[in-house]
């Protein structure tokens, strides 16, 4: 049988690769086929993953952090009020009773079954600290925590100005100290 070519190759692998090619069979050895199926499975696998992922969807954890530096009683009283009137415009409730940590201003709580928002604010040494945050479902941050978050924002900023910080995640203040 003459194989229908131009220029027969020269090593051997390219030898075997064209009369592979001319039987029908594959021009790869097996250990090589085998490699490609794995890569293929690879990519499969991957792929389902990231659908399943997109398909259930992520859940984000948002938290914003407010820091007053060397807060007076009076000082505490306006941060309560504030922390109360974005609490009520955001329909969260008073919990403020229940709360388990130490030294509490207020401490309010979205009244769902799920993924509630929750806005406390605490004295820590010579400082208060404001909390809000909730674990969400997806990447966007529900509305109740857009609300209190601005009027917070707002407020807070309006009445202690330089002494007022947002701490970025590595430097929070930590619930129990």
């Amino acid at each position: 049988m003459r194989l229908a070519m131009k220029r027969w190759p020269n090593s051997a692998l390219q030898r075997r690769r064209a009369v592979a090619v001319a039987i029908g069979a594959s021009p790869w050895p097996p250990s090589l086929i085998l490699v490609r199926h794995m890569n293929t499975h690879r990519l499969s696998l991957a792929f389902v993953l990231l659908v399943a992922v997109l398909a259930i969807g992520c859940d984000s954890l948002h938290y914003t952090q407010y820091v007053v530096a060397k807060a007076s009683a009076a000082d505490r009283a306006t941060i309560k009020r504030a922390v109360e009137s974005s609490a009520t415009a955001a329909g969260l409730v008073d919990k403020t009773e229940t709360s388990k940590v130490p030294d509490t201003i207020a401490f309010y709580i979205e009244p769902v079954p799920h993924f509630p928002v929750s806005l406390g604010a605490r004295v820590v040494g010579d400082s208060a600290v404001v909390d809000l945050g909730c674990f969400h479902p997806g990447v966007a941050k529900p509305p109740a925590f857009k609300t209190a978050e601005s009027r917070l924002t707002s407020a807070l900023t309006n009445e202690f100005g330089a002494r007022l910080t947002m701490p970025d995640y590595s430097h929070r203040v930590p619930m129990t100290q």
